[in-house]
């Protein structure tokens, strides 16, 4: 067995804020816009603005070496990895979203994409392992009690932790499914299991529609967006552009955006598409500042954490035709760490499994030497 890559992933939020100069003398004329921001959020931005013809758009990117944010696949550390295996962030599209841009992205670009397949469910406090429509059963059952939960919270006025909502219908409501059970698939579930989640703002489709994957590589959906389709022009990114200040300077009637090598861009327009965490530590300077509510907001937005580990052995040893197994479990000392696995056999015809580590585990991940790694995966 071999160790083949640790990775880390911090989930970001990218925020959205526009910052407009006076354009009222400049009607009719095509408008500057800056883009802060190299990931899928800015790439969108400047591809949607870009498209009207109405924009002159320019992507600033901080990262050295490549744009994507999220979204990496590391095609010159791996060489003889191809998709899945080497995609160190993004690599699932949600199929219960319904008009998903990204799932028209990869429909457009005629991208090949695979479904996960099916799950195992293993519960190892009872000895109990669930395939097939029983695990579906299962997850069909937790999925009407998150529906509940969030009834309840619409139906009180007020918004309420969802992992306590879901616990309370957990309590008083009768299921079909064995409500121990039902309660560690909570406590196992990456976003429930995060405290002081806002139960009105959940929205399930977007967390359990995670089932399909672009083969070669999620990186083609960049690719896309930043070298266009038929007869849309590239956008133009610049890297190693890290931005120091943001000044909406009334004078000129424009928005002036400075970056650390002390270059100016003059722009009519700005979108900042930052990561969350960028953004709490202020290493930006907004001038003016933005309004306190929107800092209270930012200071308040709490961030997920997320690791992957990819073990290549020697043969395969699993169930080729299950797609995900999944332990649930109640040991809060296991809670997140390597309880999915994803079987990448099925995608790559090499016997490769991808676990999966969130929240304090993928922390704590984070710390461990090679062969500590390796223990808890193995």
């Amino acid at each position: 067995m071999d160790c083949k890559k640790c990775m880390t992933l911090i989930l970001k939020i990218s925020i959205i804020v526009v910052v407009m100069g006076d354009n009222s003398n400049n009607e009719g004329a095509q408008k500057q816009v800056v883009i802060v921001g190299g990931g899928i959020a800015g790439l969108a931005a400047a591809r949607k603005l870009q498209n009207t013809g109405q924009f002159v758009v320019n992507v600033l990117e901080a990262r050295r070496e490549r744009y994507g944010g999220r979204i990496f696949t590391d095609r010159s550390s791996f060489k003889l990895a191809k998709g899945m295996e080497v995609d160190l962030g993004a690599n699932w599209l949600n199929s219960m979203v319904k008009d998903n841009p990204l799932a028209k992205i990869v429909s457009d670009g005629e991208l090949a994409v695979k479904s996960a397949g099916s799950v195992q469910l293993h519960f190892p406090e009872k000895g109990q392992v669930y395939t097939g429509d029983d695990a579906n059963k299962i997850f069909t059952e937790f999925y009407k009690i998150t529906l509940q939960a969030m009834q309840k919270a619409t139906d009180s006025g007020r918004d309420l932790d969802l992992k306590k909502a879901i616990q309370s219908v957990l309590r008083d409501e009768d299921t079909v499914a064995d409500k121990t059970l039902l309660s560690s698939v909570l406590e196992s579930h990456y976003t429930m299991s995060l405290a002081d989640h806002s139960t009105q703002l959940f929205d399930p489709k977007k967390e359990f529609g995670w089932d399909t994957a672009v083969v070669d590589g999620f990186d083609q959906i960049v690719d896309i967006l930043v070298g266009g389709q038929r007869k849309e022009s590239t956008l133009s990114v610049e890297l190693r552009k890290p931005v120091r200040q943001i000044e909406v300077n009334k004078t000129r009637n424009k928005v002036l955006v400075r970056t650390r090598d002390l270059k100016q861009y003059d722009a009519d327009a700005v979108v900042v598409a930052l990561p969350l965490g960028v953004l709490k530590t202020e290493t930006v300077i907004f001038d003016p500042p933005l309004p306190k509510g929107w800092k209270k907001t930012i200071e308040n937005i709490g961030i997920g954490f997320s690791n992957k580990l990819v073990l290549q052995f020697n043969k395969v040893f699993w169930p080729e035709d299950v797609g995900i197994f999944t332990m649930v479990t109640s040991n809060q000392d296991e809670m997140g760490m390597l309880q999915t696995w994803v079987n990448l056999h099925r995608y790559v015809n090499k016997p490769l499994l991808m676990g999966m580590l969130h929240d304090q585990a993928a922390v704590r991940f984070e710390n461990m030497t090679d062969d500590e790694i390796k223990e808890n995966g193995m």
